[in-house]
């Protein structure tokens, strides 16, 4: 009868990417489901092998996130936050993970989720889609160092896009931080 009134445990997990599949095992899209699919406060990280830049052009809409994630493309190696000040001019961000769209799918990432803790976006680059991001969300949502509607170095427009951002609610962009 006891554990009946137990409280539930949530846990944090970490999903990890390892190719640029569209759907397979280690591919974005199934971290996505992974992290929606459990209780808790997830992160998904990258380790894709070799050099990158890395591109993942997906086929169709990824899974909405529905629970507060952090996708986190500058724990692909070789990637770098941004550090430097306007004051000092110039970026030295180097994304490595990049989610295009391939000129037919709408939007990259949508966030739909009622948590009082922050779904994060991070260090990705979202080009050749409509929206790189769209949210219509409760809980609070973080984008953070992404290039939108740019390629990997943050200064070429391969493909217009139609908006980079479509937000509802609690949505910061950006920080405090260069």
């Amino acid at each position: 009868v006891l554990l009946a009134f137990a409280p539930v445990l949530a846990g944090a997990a970490t999903f990890t990417v390892t190719n640029t599949s569209d759907s397979d095992a280690g591919s974005l899209r199934l971290a996505l489901v992974s992290a929606n699919a459990s209780v808790g406060t997830h992160t998904i990280a990258f380790a894709i092998p070799g050099a990158g830049p890395h591109t993942i052009t997906l086929a169709s809409p990824l899974p909405t996130i529905t629970r507060a994630v952090t996708i986190d493309g500058f724990s692909q190696p070789g990637s770098q936050p941004n550090t430097r000040t306007p004051a000092q001019g110039g970026l030295d961000a180097r994304p490595m993970i990049e989610l295009s769209g391939g000129g037919t799918v709408a939007t990259l990432l949508s966030v739909s989720h009622a948590s009082v803790d922050a779904a994060v976006i991070r260090g990705l680059v979202l080009n050749r889609a409509s929206f790189g991001i769209v949210s219509t969300n409760q809980g609070p949502v973080r984008v953070e160092g992404c290039f939108i509607g740019t390629d990997t170095s943050g200064t070429t427009v391969p493909v217009p896009m139609q908006a980079g951002l479509q937000v509802v609610g609690n949505v910061t962009i950006g920080g405090t931080a260069p």
